[in-house]
Parts: structure tokens; C-alpha cells; sequence
């Protein structure tokens, strides 16, 4: 008797579907009408979210704690990761325009002259946090005793950086005048425990990096010295509940090496630990040598000692060729369906010493068994010819070579698409490679790029155009072909260690990488336009996860926005809700973009508003009732009263009180900018 899917009980199509993945769990569900119905039970999609680890509490994106619905947000992420994979967006957004930006946690916090504004992506948000950073920061240096008389009503006051996590939104200001720099921290939730705004003097900011979670932050600058004359990283915590650091002293990396964030080092905070990885392995660089490590540091947030200890990981053998440094990126990404931390470098080789250099991103977990629980039996190998030039000055490092499972590494092209006799894959060279990155969920390089146009009849030079560059890969069968029973089909085996032990995952393959390109030659041209609004590549800057792109380039010559120095920032969505819940702001294809005379007038009016609070600190009616009188194009919403409305000060005996009209004077809501500015494209 012949037996189908279909003819399976549910129980056993309920253990089966609750260990799968959100990606096979959707296409599980595709196979017939009756797996359709049965896997939209909500019991069957928790399970399986659970297991993927995206059913955390403060991710309302995934889990609606009211509708108790699963199903929907389990198929939006298989759609997301299956268009990230064969570059085909849903939508692209012009979302505000800006000097400078952050994204993370589906959170966008944008510069706009004298403010900051916040504003939920993820949610899908129509209304914006804005924090006046300049009235702020006035009210806090006049309350600080130990400091000057505090800076002048209208010193001009620079927001050199920008970090967000969990609510918490820290700003680094710099005074033009004083040459004074700061941390701001402000609390931006609404309930009643929102914590005091704090401002932390900086001495140093180079290399600057911010980590933080909504109890703790870190930062570090490149500042410490060695005895033999290096620098090192010196590491400040802050308490964000008491405002005030962790320790009296800040503590110094010792013999971690990297010194480039995102290049050869990285910082992360995951799981209450804030994690320093390196990719370097000493200051001095050794002739002879053989392994190259990942050295760690693990610190628990709020820990006021530290053990500051450098683990290692082996990285690779020198013998696999030579490495060509300006493609090196290195980031700590968290694997969404294990939570586990890992290592993502990516790193451009003449593998095996030939003439031909690939780009392949390697990922390492990062888990406690580090060489340094391996016993050395010898320092280098014993029968290389090289070990004969080593003296007592020397310091190689060498450890046996380790299994690397095709899941942990991802060649951009296989060695045979760079066979002469095949045709030569389309690339581009490092400066027209605007961003680069990886996404481990997809199994795809993410690249933005620069690739003019051909140049048209009649025209007189190429049109410049952003594009979107995307490597991906796709999960082979687990069976394949029996070699002792022609015709039928078998589990792939996993790879064998030094033990005969099975290596965890190493039975999984790989298709062959396609390279996809977006836009397509023949799209629209208001497609680009948006993509590219000056119409030139210049200056980008972007930050992605794994539903969107982000990232910020010119904006039109007439956008000066009062300072001259305002950019456009961009969004390209993966995310299949954000088109669908806001068809007004995402327009046909066929729509033409605005009219230059209409966006110029728009971006006028708003640079006559962005003056208006760099000469005074608004209140909230006096801004709504600037920006109604100013703009004729779009007016945009009024401010709106937050849903907290007091604002919390610490007097000198240490108790707490609020006040609701200082809280007003420079944190406030309004209308989302994209809103105004209603430009922007939905794809499918």
C-alpha cells in the first residue's frame, strides 16, 4: 500500500513540523491544501518560533501578546529571508533626510540639526521620538555645579554619534567652542520609571565605540599605552540606573590586538556579557609563523572586576594563502535559531597561493572551547624546513589545522566559475563596493554598489546608480543517491573528526552561489531616483539586519536643510508588512516622484524650521505652531504630548521629583517625517 503525505496523522505531522525551521515550516506548508490548514495551528507555529528562538518578550514584531498569532509573523520571516536571498525587496522608502543616523533593534535615530528623532521601524511607527539634544544638553551643564557657567544659549553644539538599545538613546556632543565632549543619555520610554537624563565628560574619543542594554553602558576609545609603546583599548562601564561608572578607573585590554573596529576588531553585548573579539594576533608581525587565532574577552556587565583574560580560537593556517586586508570586515551577529554568538569575518584569499583572489565570509561559534584548553605538544612543525630560521627571538605560533564544515564557510564563487575557459562572473572593485556584509539566516553576501548606467543616445555622460548585489546559497537535500541500491535515496553522512565522532552539522551542502542584481537594467527610473536621490554615489553609509537596509547618501543640492550638510536616508525592505500596512506611503511603480519644484519647496520650509529651534528652545505649542506657519508644501503633524508627562529631577537631598514643563521643553512627539515626505515604491 502506497502512502502519502496527505495520509499521515496529524500527531505525527505535528512532531515533524514543530522541529523544523521557520523556513521549512512555511514551505511544509505549501505542499497541499491540507498541510496549509493544518500547520496555521497556533500551537504547531508557537513551537516552532520557539524552538527558532524569535519568540522573545520585547520583540512585538514577532509575537502579538493579544491576537496570539504565530503563523503570519513565522511566514513574513520566510519571505523576507527568501526575497533577501534572491534580492527581490518588497518595497523601497525615502525615509527623512538627516546628517546622521543609527539603526538597530528595527529602531531608526536620525540627526536633524539641533534634534534627534527616534522612530520604530519594525512597528511600523507614524510617530517619531524627538529629543531637542541642544536645550537638553543647556539644562543639564547649568545643573552640574563642578562645571563652568555652562555653555552659551547659542553654542553651537555638534551630535557627533549615535547608539540606541532597549529605549535608551545615548548622543556623543562636541562643543566647537570648548572643545568639551559628552555622552547624553536619555531614557525614552513612557511609564513611570523612566530614569533621569545624564550626561557622562569624555577625554578621549578616539576610535570611539558605544555598547550598551538598558542597564549598562560601555564605551572605549584606542588611547591606552603599552610599556613597548602600543596602544590598547580602555574600557569604561556606566551604571545607567545611579548614572555614574562602574569603576573609579577604566580598565585596559591587555594584549588584545585589533585596533580597527569592524576590520580587525569588534564589540558586542549579548546575553548581559559584552563580548571583544580581535582577529589579530600580535603587534609585531613574525616572518615565520603558522596559525592565526580569534582572541576574546567575555566581561559581565556591572562586574567591577573583571577577569579581562584573552581566550583563543583557531582561525586558520597560514598555508592556505596569502589574505588581501582591504576586504576584511569582522562582526559578532547572533544566530537566531541557536542565540549563540557568532564570529563572522569576512576575508578575500589567493587560496592555495594561486593567481586568483575569492571573497568568503567564515563563521565561527563562539563557544567556551577555546585553544586554551588544547595541550601543546610542540610550538611549531616539526618537519617544516622553515622551523631551521627560527631563533630564541622568535614567537610563532602554530596549532594542528581543524576541520572547517561547508556550513561555517561561504565562497563567493567556486573555483570553477574562475576557470579562463568559463564566462568571468560580474564583479566590483572595493571603491565601488559602497557596503558590505553578510546575512547568516539567508546565506547571502549583501552588497550596495556603483554601477552607472549605460551611457544613453544623445547623452553626454553615465548616470550614476546605487544597486543592490546579493551572493546567495541554498541548502542542498539532505539525501542523495545510494551507491549500493541505484535508485534510492539516502541520508548524507556527517564528516568524521580525529576521534571518528561525527562533527555536528558537517552532512549539510550547498548549492553553487547565484549572484542576483537590483534593480534590474530595464526598472523605472523614479526606482533609482529614490535609491540614488542627487542622482550621484557619494558618501554612503549603511547599516543592515535582517529585514532592511538602511543607509544614507546625498541628497539633492538643494537640500541644504540650514547647515547644507543634510543627507537622504533610505530604507530597502525585506519585510513584506511594511508595504502592505502603508499603501499611502508606498506608491505604485508606475507613480512618477515628486515634482523638483514640490521636494525643493518641502526641503526650504523645513530648513526655515530647523532654525527656528537652533535660535531658541522650543515648547511644544510654540514648534507646532512654527512649522503650520512655515511649511505650505506638506504641514506637518502637530506635536503631540507625551504619554508621560513629567519629567524627573534630582534635588540635593537625593530624592526625585518631576516636572513636567522642563520635560516638554526638549523631548516631545511628532509626525513621522516619511509621512511628509510620502515617497517611496511598493515592489510585489
Amino acid at each position: 500500500m502506497q502512502t502519502s503525505l496527505n495520509s499521515l496523522p496529524f500527531d505525527l505531522v505535528h512532531v515533524i513540523a514543530s522541529s523544523l525551521d521557520v523556513h521549512d515550516f512555511v514551505h511544509l506548508s505549501r505542499v497541499s491544501r491540507r498541510y496549509q490548514n493544518l500547520l496555521q495551528n497556533e500551537s504547531m507555529a508557537r513551537r516552532t518560533l520557539q524552538v527558532c528562538h524569535f519568540l522573545v518578550p520585547s520583540s512585538s514584531a514577532i509575537f502579538d501578546a493579544e491576537s496570539k498569532l504565530y503563523y503570519t509573523p513565522g511566514r513574513d520571516k520566510s519571505f523576507t529571508i527568501v526575497g533577501k536571498g534572491s534580492a527581490r525587496p518588497y518595497s523601497v522608502s525615502l525615509l527623512a533626510y538627516g546628517e546622521a543616523f543609527f539603526y538597530s533593534e528595527g529602531v531608526l535615530c536620525y540627526v536633524d540639526g539641533p534634534l534627534v528623532r527616534v522612530i520604530d521601524i519594525y512597528s511600523g511607527s507614524q510617530v517619531e521620538d524627538v529629543v531637542n539634544v541642544l536645550a537638553l544638553n543647556q539644562r543639564l551643564s547649568l545643573c552640574v555645579a563642578s562645571e563652568p557657567s555652562g555653555l552659551r544659549p547659542f553654542d553651537d553644539t555638534r551630535i557627533t554619534n549615535l547608539s540606541y538599545s532597549k529605549r535608551i538613546l545615548v548622543c556623543v556632543c562636541e562643543s566647537e567652542v570648548t572643545d568639551e565632549r559628552w555622552l547624553l543619555v536619555v531614557d525614552l520610554g513612557q511609564d513611570l520609571k523612566r530614569r533621569v537624563p545624564f550626561r557622562h565628560p569624555l577625554t578621549c574619543t578616539t576610535k570611539l565605540f558605544i555598547r550598551h542594554d538598558r542597564d549598562y553602558l560601555y564605551y572605549g576609545t584606542h588611547s591606552g599605552r603599552r610599556s613597548d609603546g602600543h596602544h590598547e583599548w580602555l574600557v569604561t562601564g556606566l551604571d545607567l540606573e545611579k548614572g555614574c561608572p562602574i569603576t573609579p578607573k577604566p580598565f585596559q585590554l591587555a594584549d588584545f590586538v585589533g585596533s580597527d573596529i569592524g576590520s580587525t576588531a569588534c564589540f558586542k553585548i549579548h546575553e548581559k556579557h559584552l563580548y571583544a573579539v580581535s582577529n589579530q594576533t600580535s603587534f609585531e608581525v613574525e616572518e615565520v609563523d603558522w596559525t592565526s587565532y580569534y582572541h576574546y574577552i567575555k566581561i559581565p556587565l556591572g562586574d567591577k572586576k573583571p577577569d579581562l583574560k584573552a581566550h583563543r580560537i583557531w582561525q586558520r593556517q597560514h598555508g592556505e594563502g596569502p589574505i588581501n586586508d582591504s576586504w576584511t570586515d569582522l562582526s559578532l551577529q547572533k544566530d537566531e535559531q541557536t542565540n549563540e554568538l557568532l564570529i563572522i569575518e569576512c576575508r578575500k584569499e589567493w587560496l592555495g597561493g594561486g593567481s586568483a583572489n575569492i571573497r568568503t565570509y567564515y563563521t565561527q561559534p563562539l563557544r567556551l572551547n577555546t585553544e586554551d584548553d588544547v595541550v601543546q605538544t610542540c610550538h611549531f612543525p616539526a618537519d617544516d624546513p622553515l622551523t631551521r630560521t627560527l631563533d630564541e627571538y622568535s614567537k610563532p605560533h602554530f596549532s594542528e589545522p581543524q576541520i572547517r564544515i561547508r556550513k561555517y564557510y561561504h565562497h563567493e564563487y567556486e573555483q570553477s566559475r574562475l576557470d579562463p575557459r568559463n564566462s568571468a562572473p560580474r564583479d566590483f572593485i572595493l571603491a565601488k563596493t559602497k557596503f558590505r556584509a553578510y546575512s547568516p539566516s539567508a546565506m547571502s553576501f549583501i552588497d550596495l554598489v556603483s554601477d552607472p548606467a549605460p551611457v544613453a543616445a544623445g547623452s553626454v555622460r553615465m548616470r550614476e546608480r546605487l544597486r543592490l548585489r546579493i551572493a546567495s546559497r541554498r541548502q542542498k537535500s539532505p539525501l542523495v543517491d545510494d551507491p549500493d541500491c541505484p535508485g534510492q535515496m539516502i541520508l548524507r553522512k556527517p564528516e568524521l573528526d580525529k576521534n571518528n565522532d561525527p562533527i555536528e552539522g558537517s552532512e549539510e551542502d550547498f548549492h553553487p552561489t547565484e549572484i542576483h542584481l537590483w534593480p534590474p537594467d530595464d526598472a523605472p527610473t523614479e526606482i533609482y531616483d529614490v535609491l540614488c536621490p542627487a542622482g550621484r554615489v557619494r558618501n554612503v553609509e549603511a547599516i543592515a539586519d535582517e529585514r532592511s537596509i538602511i543607509y544614507m547618501t546625498d541628497a539633492p543640492s538643494n537640500a541644504t536643510m540650514g547647515r547644507g550638510n543634510a543627507r537622504a536616508i533610505v530604507m530597502i525592505s525585506f519585510d513584506p508588512s511594511w508595504g502592505k500596512k502603508y499603501k499611502r506611503l508606498i506608491m505604485p511603480s508606475t507613480s512618477s516622484a515628486p515634482p523638483p519644484k514640490e521636494m525643493k519647496l518641502e526641503l526650504e520650509n523645513r530648513s526655515m524650521s530647523r532654525k527656528s529651534y537652533k535660535r531658541a528652545s522650543p515648547t511644544p505649542e510654540s514648534a507646532s505652531t512654527s512649522a503650520s506657519a512655515s511649511s505650505t508644501f506638506v504641514s506637518r503633524p502637530k506635536r503631540q504630548k507625551c504619554d508621560s508627562d513629567s519629567s524627573t529631577t534630582t534635588t540635593t537631598t537625593g530624592t526625585t521629583t518631576r516636572n513636567p514643563d522642563k520635560e516638554r521643553r526638549f523631548m516631545w512627539k511628532e509626525g513621522a517625517m516619511y509621512l511628509s515626505i510620502n515617497r517611496g515604491y511598493r515592489l510585489r
